[in-house]
């Protein structure tokens, strides 16, 4: 009987390039673009993209940040607003994310009470969930475009800054911000211990719900534990399962995993989440998936990073590699004793080309 078709995708930002060595065909022909904007194209949803987002609508309705304001005057217009240290040259524009700024909840709030001030005479206010998760109310940004930030984290942040209808009053917004954040004790403190500042707010994740899309088309199973990916699949009406009920040996059906251990690690700065995200992607996940391709299962895996990088392993691809190794592999029937003798007579024959001995 012959074996069910297994087709896996997994979004890994942070894997790409780093898994070359794995038994994965790497190419780099995608688009750069958030893991959310590919979450949703798998979803059908392609009314969504890394630009256009209903992040702040979906993680507070679903009651993922307890501590927001209910207050019905500010419940239509949402947005995130998240605390971020940006630094701009002539050129370039370095946007760190409040996932690698170590911001306390005591700092959040003092900051909070600040802006909140500043903004009470526009009937705008901030309020937040996390330390690093912060939503503004009262503002329609459902026209905005503009990335999330810890997709630019590693990136020219000037390349990627806000655009769409009113994005100049945003702008501006940001700008009297960060004037009003400059000389905040906070930002002198964290100075003073050696921590980079929350010198701005970086407004994303304002689209409505409400946009119409295709109904969902999902894979049949989901794995994640990342609140976007969950609340956006509970909000589709589908099933999504945490990280911890997938076993990679075990799959027997088309399934869709988020995965943002690896990339969560590296803002944290740490190697040992790292080194153990790393390994249990290549040496667990996908080791045990070339197995059952080489056994002979009709498996597919496919890998999307935000880097534009696309990995594939099947039956296909490990075909190809073994051919190329067979290839560049010395001449068949050449025992390693001749290879070394070959060896050893061009090593001789360079030397006496740069000595001139004979």
């Amino acid at each position: 009987m012959a074996s069910p078709v297994v087709h896996v995708t997994l979004l890994a930002p942070g894997l790409g390039r780093d898994a070359a060595s794995c038994a994965v065909q790497w190419r780099d022909a995608q688009a750069l673009q958030p893991w959310q904007s590919r979450f949703c194209k798998l979803l059908a949803q392609e009314q969504w993209n890394g630009q256009h987002l209903p992040v702040a609508e979906l993680l507070i309705g679903a009651g993922r940040d307890s501590r927001h304001e209910t207050d019905g005057k500010m419940q239509g217009a949402l947005i995130c607003a998240d605390p971020v240290h940006l630094r701009a040259d002539r050129d370039t524009a370095r946007l760190v994310p409040a996932a690698m700024l170590s911001l306390s909840d005591a700092e959040a709030d003092a900051l909070l009470e600040a802006i909140n001030e500043f903004l009470a005479e526009d009937n705008l206010r901030v309020s937040r969930g996390d330390a690093c998760h912060w939503y503004m109310h009262g503002r329609d940004g459902s026209a905005l475009l503009t990335y999330p930030p810890e997709f630019l984290s590693q990136r020219n942040a000037s390349a990627f800054l806000p655009e769409g209808e009113a994005s100049g009053d945003w702008k501006r917004l940001m700008t009297e911000l960060q004037m009003l954040l400059h000389s905040h004790p906070v930002n002198t403190q964290r100075e003073q211990r050696g921590l980079m500042p929350v010198n701005s707010l970086w407004f994303w994740g304002g689209a409505p719900l409400a946009s119409g899309g295709d109904e969902a088309t999902p894979p049949r199973r989901i794995h994640a534990d990342e609140p976007f990916a969950v609340a956006l699949a509970r909000h589709l009406g589908l099933e999504c399962l945490p990280l911890d009920a997938f076993d990679p040996a075990c799959v027997d059906c088309d399934v869709l995993v988020v995965d943002r251990r690896l990339e969560q690690a590296m803002l944290a700065r740490d190697e040992s989440a790292v080194m153990q995200a790393r390994q249990r992607l290549l040496d667990e996940w996908i080791a045990c998936w070339e197995r059952r391709v080489r056994q002979g299962e009709d498996f597919t895996l496919d890998i999307f990073d935000e880097d534009g990088m696309h990995g594939r392993l099947d039956a296909e691809v490990l075909r190809q590699m073994a051919e190329a190794a067979k290839a560049s592999s010395p001449q068949s029937g050449a025992s390693l004793a001749v290879v070394a003798q070959g060896l050893r007579r061009t090593a001789s024959a360079l030397w006496r080309r740069l000595t001139g001995s004979r």
